[in-house]
């Protein structure tokens, strides 16, 4: 971590392991990010989110226990300052995220968009 004082706080909503783990490898690694917690599914999201009031969300869309895109209205709910950036892989979700004010955002593509991303990203923790 360098000596900036600027943490964004990151909750990461995602089923599948392998995605999860390389998102939190690579935020952990990123100086101003701190991954406070990580959920499998939306019920958990909105608990997470509640207790740890992230900055920053990444929110898969597709899980096998609810739709995440279902789950932002409560998730905002529990945690109004956070910023939802919706991810997945299909591409059928992107108008539906785009029309309720979301940022989507192509899991193939996240790594790569990461950056500019977290350069918006608000300060918290």
């Amino acid at each position: 971590m360098n000596n900036d004082t600027r943490r964004t706080s990151v909750l990461i909503v995602e089923d599948e392991i392998e995605f999860r783990f390389l998102l939190r490898v690579v935020l952990d690694r990123v100086a101003g990010c701190e991954v406070v917690a990580e959920s499998v599914d939306c019920a958990d999201a909105i608990v997470q989110a509640a207790a740890h009031q992230p900055g920053l969300i990444f929110l898969d869309v597709h899980m096998p226990k609810g739709n995440g895109l279902h789950a932002v209205e409560q998730i905002d709910r529990a945690s109004p300052r956070s910023t939802v950036i919706v991810m997945s892989s299909d591409p059928e979700t992107r108008i539906p995220a785009t029309r309720m004010g979301l940022r989507w955002v192509d899991k193939a593509r996240l790594m790569r968009e990461l950056p500019g991303i977290l350069e918006r990203a608000p300060a918290s923790g």
